[in-house]
């Protein structure tokens, strides 16, 4: 599907196992994030499974990302993801990195 071809291309699974095995401890002070109990990346099928905390959307103005719910991007949207992003690596890199 297309779906799986986006997903292997740009390795999102891996990115998200290794965003909560090695970085969302870091960013905590920073950075809400839901509490992961386990998470898991398989290098050969590019599989991950991840169980975390139930994430409540809709409660204390806690809302599901742009892509969950399916509009089109706006350009606003695109700059702002790009401006948050950056400042969430911003003290990441200051840190010294990551070593994966």
């Amino acid at each position: 599907s297309p779906m799986r071809l986006l997903v292997e291309a740009t390795q999102v699974c891996r990115c998200e196992a290794l965003f909560y095995h090695h970085v969302a401890a870091k960013v905590a002070h920073f950075m809400q994030t839901p509490k992961s109990y386990f998470v898991d990346f398989n290098r050969t099928s590019g599989e991950f499974a991840l169980l975390s905390e139930v994430v409540h959307f809709g409660k204390n103005g806690l809302l599901p990302l742009k892509h969950r719910i399916r509009n089109a991007p706006i350009v606003e949207e695109q700059f702002s993801f790009l401006s948050k992003g950056a400042r969430i690596v911003e003290p990441i890199v200051k840190m010294g990195g990551l070593v994966w």
